[in-house]
């Protein structure tokens, strides 16, 4: 599974910084309640990564069989 996180954040660290950086600053001005994102985009990043990423890191190529 280490290898899975690793190639997602390889990938796409931008990503989620941005939505780190989203988070944060909707919470500060807008509402506290925006605080739940964070639970909400660790369990999307350990999903993703186990869907999209082989044990090896690498992202699985999706189509036809």
């Amino acid at each position: 599974m280490q290898k899975r996180l690793e190639g997602l954040l390889r990938d796409t660290w931008w990503l989620w910084v941005a939505f780190i950086v989203i988070a944060i600053v909707m919470s500060i001005l807008v509402s506290k309640v925006f605080l739940v994102t964070f639970p909400i985009l660790v369990v999307s990043f350990f999903y993703y990564a186990g869907i999209r990423y082989d044990d090896d890191g690498n992202h699985k190529e999706s189509g036809p069989a």
